[in-house]
């Protein structure tokens, strides 16, 4: 009698309808951490350690985002439910990839921060060279270069900067501007000397009658190449550094869904 019982009350409408609201046991936890408002970096560990599966149903979902979800949150569970269905298929985790692809969001961005804000302000000087006649001496133009304020948001994948630097592929001024790079929808980075650029945009002054001759110093410059062409520029001193912080924001990028590059900085 008794088990006639369990049969029919777990095969009623009404336990069946109460079953499908109950979120799964991974859910319940992650509901608890979004409740106590713990750090997305906290709650993404906690999803890659899970070792049951989310119920990601729509219903479910709903609950999480209002709960506090973030996108990214969002994202791993529904991926750590994916991989958990095929036992051959490796989860890609978001927060910490394989070792082979390189680190994590949070080492990635605090290596393009920390990189980015060092900078600061420093001045070198531009060489021009006298067209029409031979025998004069190169002209000296002080010029300088800031980067500061640099922030980089993970939930966004993107990064806010303050630039002062020559707008030398059109009118060679100096401008201030506040750029957004946004990691998802960059074409590529792209490390040359600054030379190159330079020469590349045919930089002159006096309509050709001083050109673009070299700098004091080695530059080196870590161009953002957008869809549009208005490709801002980092400026480097150290062309080892530079390679670094390219490589780097390429993995932001390939973190961010954009452009996959297994090449750890």
């Amino acid at each position: 009698m008794r088990i006639t019982l369990l049969i029919l009350l777990v095969c009623s409408p009404l336990f069946q309808a109460v079953a499908q609201v109950q979120p799964a046991a991974s859910n319940a936890e992650i509901l608890q951490l979004l409740e106590a408002k713990m750090p997305e970096s906290v709650v993404m560990k906690k999803i890659q350690s899970m070792r049951s599966p989310f119920d990601t149903s729509s219903q479910a979902l709903v609950q999480l985002k209002k709960a506090g979800a973030t996108e990214n949150e969002l994202n791993e569970i529904l991926s750590h439910t994916a991989g958990s269905s095929d036992a051959a298929t490796t989860t890609t985790k978001v927060d910490k990839p394989p070792a082979d692809e390189g680190p994590g969001f949070e080492e990635t961005f605090k290596f393009i921060d920390s990189k980015l804000n060092a900078i600061g302000t420093f001045n070198y000087s531009t060489q021009f060279h006298n067209t029409q006649d031979p025998n004069e001496p190169d002209m000296s133009i002080q010029d300088t270069f800031a980067l500061t304020n640099v922030t980089g948001d993970p939930v966004k994948c993107k990064y806010y900067g303050h630039f002062t630097a020559h707008h030398f592929r059109v009118d060679f001024k100096v401008k201030t501007t506040d750029e957004v790079i946004d990691l998802r929808k960059m074409k590529g980075v792209a490390v040359e000397p600054l030379d190159n650029l330079y020469k590349a945009a045919n930089v002159n002054l006096l309509d050709g009658v001083w050109v673009f001759a070299g700098f004091e110093m080695p530059l080196t410059a870590v161009e953002i190449q957008r869809e549009n062409g208005d490709n801002p520029y980092i400026v480097f001193t150290d062309a080892e550094q530079a390679d670094k912080v390219a490589r780097a924001i390429n993995h932001a990028a390939e973190l961010c869904g954009n452009k996959p590059k297994k090449e750890p900085f």
